[in-house]
């Protein structure tokens, strides 16, 4: 994804949770941003769009009950794979949080007992069409 820098307040706007939420996570140390950390008042925080795909499965994962252990797990294991937040792959939640490539998701489901199964691609499709426009660039023709 394109270079963009966002505040809390829009990432709060693109993921839809609300902003007292994402500065609690903030706070408790299960969202950290990429591009600026807060250093007081007037440095706001800064994330990036990869950044907002990882908010946006904690969210998601969050909403379906995931305990906060498990969604600090996730942030971890997104955070460590290659294309997660880019292009999309599978999070696994059964005892533990992994995150796997797509294409494994049949073998995983075979091996381990019942799980939730989220494909982060979902993620990155609805921030992508989320972001504000780069200023200065063409808007794409319709």
């Amino acid at each position: 994804m394109a270079s963009r820098l966002l505040t809390l307040p829009q990432v709060a706007r693109i993921v839809g949770v609300g902003y007292r939420t994402l500065h609690s996570w903030l706070q408790r140390g299960l969202l950290r941003p990429s591009l600026q950390e807060s250093s007081g008042t007037g440095v706001p925080n800064l994330f990036s769009p990869d950044d907002v795909v990882q908010i946006k499965v904690i969210a998601d994962l969050r909403q379906v009950g995931v305990s906060f252990e498990r969604l600090s797990e996730a942030a971890v294991e997104l955070a460590a794979h290659p294309t997660a937040l880019s292009i999309g792959a599978a999070v696994l939640v059964n005892g533990s949080v992994s995150v796997i490539d797509e294409a494994d998701i049949a073998t995983a489901l075979v091996d381990e007992p019942l799980m939730l199964v989220y494909k982060t691609a979902h993620a990155v499709r609805g921030v992508q069409a989320a972001l504000p426009p780069i200023p200065g660039t063409p808007s794409p023709a319709t």
